[in-house]
């Protein structure tokens, strides 16, 4: 590969699955309530503001870095209780929800809301795939919400590597996904960005409002909450230089059986077997392909681990 910026051939570090995009129709009984989980930050995490920020470097000098979403400074009190304390780092909810939702596309057979909506096409209310129905799409309302990710801590990490930007695949059957080892690269231009520091954990509360158990299954499978499903989720930006690693686990949960019950408070505990449960109805439900692009997708996940 060679044009503005490289110097010689690269090692990409994405790699590709592919699916067959099929309408889906819910079966049985719909779940409402909430997962309660936690996060582990395997790697820096960088979910960019778009903003440049100036940041001093250890040993002197400054360096200009993409900067990452903050908690207001002074916004809660400091750990005695008295004067502002430090902001600290945000992921919204709408860039976890993105990258779940890219694996959940892969594993359902769903279009792929980043080049083609089946939600926006006249007429396709019966057509749906799985993804539009559970994620939202032109239109219509999503029945999974994910709340923002606050981090105990400032994002403090200045991360700094050869960076390059590659066009999406055409074939939009063609899902691009990311190794965990970087890409190896002779780019000319360098970026600086500002990330969470590995090992910092955080919680993640995700609402469902109106699922069924297969497609519950497939959203706990992408955020690999039962063993054998994904080993980790990807967030944010600089995945192809090993960015945005981070280890999801399973807290407890809530369901029940219609829209009242979670504020009504007529829901049940959820258990580790309940989710895998529900992961065994997603294999069932979503074949051919499901395991087929899961063993694919941990194939490139793991490899270089």
């Amino acid at each position: 590969m060679s044009g503005p910026g490289f110097t010689s051939q690269v090692e990409p570090a994405y790699f590709h699955v592919r699916t067959e995009p099929r309408p889906y129709r819910p079966q049985g009984d719909l779940l409402f309530g909430v997962l309660a989980l936690g996060l582990t930050t395997r790697t820096p995490v960088h979910v960019g503001t778009g903003a440049p920020r100036i940041v001093p470097l250890e040993g002197g000098g400054d360096v200009v870095v993409s900067g990452m979403t903050e908690t207001p400074t002074g916004s809660r009190a400091g750990k005695d209780g008295e004067g502002p304390a430090e902001p600290r780092a945000v992921v919204p909810g709408s860039s976890v929800k993105g990258a779940v939702r890219a694996v959940f596309e892969a594993l359902t057979s769903s279009c792929a809301v980043t080049t083609s909506s089946c939600g926006g096409k006249k007429g396709a209310k019966d057509g749906l795939c799985a993804a539009c129905q559970t994620f939202g799409a032109q239109g219509l309302r999503g029945r999974v919400g994910f709340d923002e990710v606050v981090f105990p801590v400032p994002p403090v990490e200045v991360v700094r590597f050869p960076q390059r930007y590659g066009g999406r695949a055409r074939d939009t059957k063609l899902r691009r996904f990311y190794k965990p080892k970087p890409e190896r690269s002779e780019a000319s231009d360098m970026e600086a960005v500002l990330c969470v520091e590995a090992g910092v954990e955080a919680r993640l509360r995700v609402r469902i409002a109106g699922i069924d158990r297969p497609s519950a299954g497939a959203l706990v499978a992408a955020l690999g909450l039962v063993e054998g499903t994904m080993p980790y989720l990807r967030l944010g930006g600089g995945k192809n230089r090993g960015l945005g690693i981070v280890d999801v686990r399973f807290k407890e949960g809530w369901v029940g059986s219609d829209a009242t019950a979670p504020v009504l408070g007529k829901t049940k505990p959820l258990a580790s077997e309940d989710l895998a449960s529900w992961v065994q109805e997603a294999r069932q439900v979503f074949t051919p392909g499901f395991d087929e692009v899961l063993a694919d997708l941990r194939q490139g996940y793991e490899e270089g681990l």
